[in-house]
């Protein structure tokens, strides 16, 4: 199945703004700490463990 350019576009486009949202809700929800550090960077330093914290809050 060929896949039009104007189709390849769309979904680049699609993906990036998807991928820009996510990151807008994490960060507005990580302003409302104020140790914003700590709540991306838990106790192993890990990024995955804040957006676990995120998901779980």
């Amino acid at each position: 199945m060929q896949i039009k350019q104007s189709e390849k576009i769309f979904i680049w486009v699609f993906m990036g703004l998807f991928t820009l949202a996510l990151f807008l809700v994490y960060f507005i929800n990580a302003n409302k700490y104020k140790n914003r550090k700590k709540y991306f960077y838990t106790s192993d330093g890990f990024f995955v463990n804040g957006i676990k914290r995120l998901l779980e809050s």
